[in-house]
């Protein structure tokens, strides 16, 4: 039931390629069994972390449409990614570049505090995150550590004969 409601409420656009390129696209998801869109590289980079984390266990991307009323009009803004983990609420993340984006700049603002309502209406949280900050360690290991969540075919008939000692 989940699935059917929180499809993602728009497709990935490659408006704008021709100036950023490469930096839309997807992947296979073990952990959601389907393929997930990225719109930039700084939610790929989150997605992996997501698919990395044992806490997750299911994440769904641009998952629901946030009204918002400004100056008589309403327009829809879709936050990134609702993320479900082991013992915690569900979390609504938008995820950003840089916290410079979020500086100065009103319409983020107002997304932001819809979104912060719309969260808080639901029993969720939400958070602005920008998974380029952290250390550029962390970001080369969770590109080299995505590759291998995939099961392969061969993995089984390893098993047996691979035994660790207790």
């Amino acid at each position: 039931m989940e699935d059917e409601l929180y499809l993602p409420k728009r497709k990935v656009s490659n408006r704008g390629s021709h100036y950023h390129h490469h930096i839309i696209g997807s992947f296979f998801s073990q952990k959601n069994k389907r393929t997930v869109e990225y719109e930039s590289l700084s939610e790929r980079l989150f997605y992996y972390y997501l698919e990395l984390d044992t806490e997750v266990i299911r994440y769904y991307v641009q998952p629901v449409e946030v009204s918002i009323f400004e100056e008589g009009h309403e327009w829809f803004h879709v936050p990134d990614v609702l993320v479900f983990r082991q013992g915690h609420i569900p979390l609504l993340y938008q995820i950003k570049l840089e916290p410079k984006e979020e500086r100065n700049n009103d319409r983020t603002e107002l997304c932001n505090k819809y979104c912060r309502t719309y969260a808080s209406k639901k029993d969720w949280e939400y958070q602005v995150v920008f998974p380029k900050t952290p250390p550029i360690s962390l970001s080369r290991n969770l590109k080299f550590l995505k590759g291998f969540l995939k099961e392969r075919k061969y993995y089984s008939q390893w098993y047996n004969p691979i035994q660790i000692p207790s």
